[in-house]
């Protein structure tokens, strides 16, 4: 999923601290997904929260996606 949504395997970065950080927070935002938006699809909630950025927070705080 990292692969298809972000293409994490063509980063051309050669920093690993950096490539590792990105790596950790891209399986957070997937699990945020599991648990708060499960039954929407990946670029309808990149639209939504590019749109609004409020709901982007709402997820990190534990709130459900709409």
């Amino acid at each position: 999923v990292r692969d298809a949504l972000w293409a994490e395997d063509k980063t051309r970065s050669r920093n690993w601290t950096l490539n590792a950080n990105l790596a950790i927070l891209r399986a957070s935002l997937i699990s945020l997904r599991s648990r708060h938006a499960a039954s929407h699809p990946w670029p309808h909630i990149f639209e939504y929260c590019a749109h609004r950025p409020g709901i982007a927070r709402a997820l990190l705080d534990g709130k459900p996606f709409k």
